[in-house]
């Protein structure tokens, strides 16, 4: 990829990239996690590709070349998916806007599903190996993945859920927060402790993409059978980050505000048990939130529910976009501006009007 930067400072200082851009020829973007506005109708788009070399988009056609070519006519594999992107991010000044990544998560979930051999990941202070045995083994599952709150809940979770009842034992890492063993302990999963992962059979598909459609999908699905978190009450709600170190929302107090007169209630998933937590989101009308790991307790949401997520204008996440546009449900990334890599500031009075169109109507 380093070739890419040097052609492109050669262009930008001979000012071809200028000249290009002025015409419409040409867009060229470096930056990973971009986007691009829809109403700017260049000939060519040519990115960094999120998983691995070259992407580009030629009118109605996608191509990325990384170990192999991929390419593909991307409207009509959107249309075929039922999937319209166009209505899934705006601006404040209510441009419309699109994640690249976003685009490119969806285009090749499929083509990037493969045998790969997995890098056993190893204990350390912050996290130990846990098990989930099985007397008729006769293999083992080993979950490399690690992390937060969501990674740790739409991928591992989903994992163990769905080959527990399979004849192998699996393997993954908890570390010392609690949401690790809340999650484990909500779904009875019979784990223990170990001190070393086998290294037999421990090659696997593994999805290179996430969040995974069909995990995505199946979680869902599997989480309608706790009728016993529905509730006749309904919640509006607006999830806080202000005592994270990233994605706080600058004039978050001028927000509240503004919600708490639409009869919002403001929550902190991260110090309420995660059944609660679970439970407000099954019974959730709107949900408002700034971008982070606490969104990914919409696969607990009914169809019904409408979803605002606020974010910056730098290094724009999909992830929860993704989710909600494959579980069917009515949602807007509303993007504001980035003020430092801590916090970002939205424009209030564009959330009102969203607010009040998603109340009075049946999608934002």
């Amino acid at each position: 990829m380093k070739w890419i930067g040097i052609f492109y400072k050669i262009l930008k200082y001979l000012h071809i990239i200028q000249f290009l851009g002025y015409l419409k020829l040409v867009s060229i973007i470096l930056d990973k996690h971009s986007i691009i506005y829809l109403d700017d109708n260049y000939l060519v788009r040519i990115f960094v590709g999120n998983y691995g070399g070259v992407s580009v988009l030629i009118n109605n056609y996608y191509f990325n070349y990384s170990t192999s070519l991929q390419y593909c006519n991307y409207k009509k594999v959107l249309r075929y998916k039922n999937i319209n992107l166009t209505k899934s991010a705006i601006d404040i000044k209510l441009k419309r806007v699109l994640s690249l990544t976003l685009l490119e998560s969806i285009l090749l979930e499929d083509a990037l599903i493969q045998n790969q051999s997995i890098q056993i990941p190893l204990p350390s202070s912050q996290f130990q190996i846990v098990s989930v045995k099985n007397s008729n083994s006769i293999g083992n599952k080993i979950l490399y993945k690690t992390g937060n709150y969501f990674h740790f809940y739409i991928e591992t979770i989903t994992q163990i859920l769905m080959n527990m009842g399979k004849s192998v034992d699996i393997y993954f890492m908890i570390g010392k927060q609690p949401f690790y063993q809340a999650i484990l302990n909500f779904y009875n999963i019979p784990y223990s402790y170990d001190d070393i992962i086998p290294t037999r059979n421990n090659d696997f598909d593994i999805p290179r993409i996430y969040p995974f459609s069909k995990d995505i999908i199946w979680l869902f699905n599997y989480n309608k059978k706790y009728s016993e978190l529905d509730s006749d009450k309904t919640y509006r709600l607006y999830i806080t980050r202000q005592y994270e170190s990233q994605r706080r929302v600058k004039n978050e107090d001028t927000l509240i505000a503004l919600l708490s007169k639409y009869g919002f209630i403001v929550i902190d998933p991260g110090k309420i048990d995660f059944k609660d937590q679970a439970r407000y989101f099954r019974n959730a009308e709107i949900i408002i939130a700034p971008h982070g790991a606490a969104l990914s307790n919409i696969v607990w949401c009914e169809n019904t529910v409408k979803i605002i997520e606020l974010n910056g204008s730098v290094d724009v996440r999909w992830h929860f976009a993704k989710i909600a546009i494959y579980l069917r449900f009515s949602y807007l990334l509303l993007l504001g501006n980035t003020i430092d890599e801590k916090y970002f500031e939205t424009d209030i009075h564009v959330v009102e009007k969203l607010l009040r169109q998603a109340i009075l109507s049946e999608s934002i």
